[in-house]
């Protein structure tokens, strides 16, 4: 009877920890479903022993994409099969009658759902592999317009720079390729999943940074002309975030002085101090660890749209500048006309503003009396300005102070009604 109570109490024993393994492999269940420009977007995720499992369903009026995936987070592998299973996924007939007007909606709408549900999320909260799920089916989405776009590497059709595309590429000694598929700011915790190729660069407003940094640096910082260098040999306007990485990649394995041998004292390294400019890790002395991502993420932290885009450890500046957007992404519109012009009027950002003032009578415009606050975000979509990222709710009808064109006391109001801009006024402000 002694023995029997024994085993009877093993036995319990080993169920409560086996119950308790079981709860620990497996996190909580996430579940999303919302509307956003007609579009129902149904997201499922669990995870369990390292597999993230998440099903992905997009309707309107009718069943558009239905997907499952089961992807193993152990270790780094999945980061080099992930981009495969992805785009061999997006290629099934089943999306062929797609159009690349749907597929853009289909990535917007999904990007503001992840937008809206993550927003009240902690950094920790946003880590995890079930939210991050989210950003992988929004890679998938992503896949399928790039599909329909026909958009493919122009580095790798020789159009994007310079460089004889005949030509055999060289070594590249013992660097690895910083032309990775997955951006490397997801590896390190600071930025959520996405593709290289799916970060759109304009060319001329990221060298007008970079030669703006360059000509306030107090020291020699050679990691700025790397990127000189570079974006100056690409013929295109804009290229995906991967191609200028491969131009990176050809342009250090071209230029082996710079890497093999230092100066000022700091043997190895591309510049003889560490800045932000492309030194990762350390601010000052000799730079260790030089990568182009650590540049590039600092470029994005400083005006960081959608904001959804930078984890914490991002140090935005003070205030938005009026610049074309450095970075968009695949589905993003080009930047809108800040002038009257045949889609209309628009008041000058990059995608949507954190937040703007505004009064609701003309007449108050010159005076100095308290303005009311709204966010602000222009869906493009239908290029109007709503007050959340879901699309939903119409900005108020009233006048709205352009940041952007602050110059003392001179102002310029965006007058809108509908969501739409139907006239702009240059107004001073008398105290």
């Amino acid at each position: 009877m002694k023995k029997k109570s024994v085993l009877l109490i093993l036995c319990a024993l080993f169920m409560i920890v086996a119950c308790r393994k079981n709860i620990s492999d497996r996190t909580a269940e996430t579940q999303v479903n919302k509307t956003v420009n007609e579009y129902v977007v149904d997201y499922r995720s669990s995870f369990k022993d390292s597999v993230l499992h998440f099903e992905l369903e997009i309707s309107k009026t009718a069943e558009i994409i239905k997907e499952d995936l089961d992807i193993d987070l152990k270790g780094k592998r999945y980061l080099k099969t992930i981009y495969q299973t992805l785009q061999e996924r997006s290629l099934d007939s089943k999306y062929s009658n797609i159009t690349v007007g749907q597929a853009r909606e289909i990535c917007l709408s999904l990007r503001a759902v992840i937008a809206e549900h993550t927003s009240t999320l902690t950094p920790e909260q946003l880590k995890s592999p079930n939210i991050q799920g989210m950003y992988m089916s929004l890679a998938f989405a992503r896949r399928i317009l790039k599909n329909k776009m026909s958009v493919s590497n122009l580095a790798r059709t020789g159009k994007l720079s310079t460089t004889d595309p005949s030509a055999e590429p060289p070594l590249l000694l013992d660097q690895p390729s910083y032309a990775q598929d997955v951006y490397e700011g997801y590896e390190i915790g600071l930025a959520p999943f996405v593709f290289n190729e799916d970060i759109i660069v304009n060319k001329q407003a990221f060298l007008d940074i970079v030669d703006e940094d360059a000509g306030a640096a107090e020291q020699d910082d050679r990691g700025l002309y790397v990127f000189q260098d570079v974006l100056n040999s690409m013929l295109a306007n804009s290229f995906s975030l991967k191609d200028l990485l491969t131009e990176i990649d050809y342009y250090v394995a071209t230029h082996p002085e710079n890497w093999t041998s230092g100066s000022g004292g700091c043997a190895g390294g591309w510049w003889p101090s560490g800045s932000s400019h492309g030194c990762c890790g350390n601010y000052s002395g000799c730079c260790y660890y030089w990568h182009p991502i650590c540049y590039v993420h600092d470029k994005i932290c400083s005006n960081c749209k959608p904001r959804w885009f930078c984890f914490s450890g991002c140090v935005p500046d003070p205030r938005s500048v009026s610049q074309p957007a450095v970075f968009t992404f695949l589905e993003d519109p080009a930047v809108l006309a800040e002038e009257p012009g045949e889609d209309g009027m628009y008041i000058p950002a990059t995608v949507a503003f954190e937040g703007i003032y505004y009064k609701t009578e003309l007449s108050e415009l010159s005076l100095f009396v308290p303005q009311l606050y709204t966010d602000i975000y222009l869906n493009p979509t239908d290029l109007k300005y709503y007050s959340d990222l879901a699309y939903t709710i119409l900005v108020p009808d009233g006048y709205y102070d352009s940041p952007n064109e602050i110059v003392g006391n001179n102002h310029k109001y965006y007058h809108i009604v509908g969501g739409v801009v139907v006239a702009r006024y240059g107004i001073v402000i008398f105290q």
